[in-house]
């Protein structure tokens, strides 16, 4: 089988040149009857997609998370010994993951919305145990 070959006629139908003058439009440069101009070519509008999990975003969460649960004695410590508690600690990383949580609000991923209302739920509820004197 022999390929025709198509030919493809481009038509420049922009009403100005590039020097900002009218241009004058011959008769196979106007639009045919019941054409509309399509005018300006506009760019796509950007669909809201869902965004995608970073894995290293999530990492970085639950780095935060363990440090503040050893710092309300929720982790065992080194070498087996009884966990200490330091609240001001736990009090400054739930600080940085709620400040994280606010300022990516817009822009995680469902796992990632899930994960930060889970977790600093919990974190918060143990801190004031550990600050009314009672063991978490």
């Amino acid at each position: 089988m022999e390929e025709e070959e198509k030919r493809v006629k481009v038509i420049d139908r922009r009403h100005f040149t590039s020097e900002g003058e009218r241009r004058d439009l011959g008769e196979d440069e106007m639009p045919a009857r019941g054409e509309a101009d399509p005018g300006p070519a506009r760019p796509p509008e950007p669909e809201e997609a869902t965004p995608a999990e970073d894995p290293a975003f999530k990492e970085l969460v639950m780095f935060l998370v363990q440090n503040a649960l050893a710092a309300l004695g929720q982790l065992p410590g080194p070498r087996g010994k009884k966990a200490e508690i330091n609240a001001d600690a736990a009090a400054a990383m739930i600080e940085w993951l709620d400040a994280l949580e606010r300022k990516t609000r817009n822009s995680l991923a469902p796992e990632e919305k899930q994960l930060f209302g889970e977790y600093l739920y919990q974190l918060k509820m143990l801190y004031v145990k550990a600050k009314q004197g009672g063991r978490p």
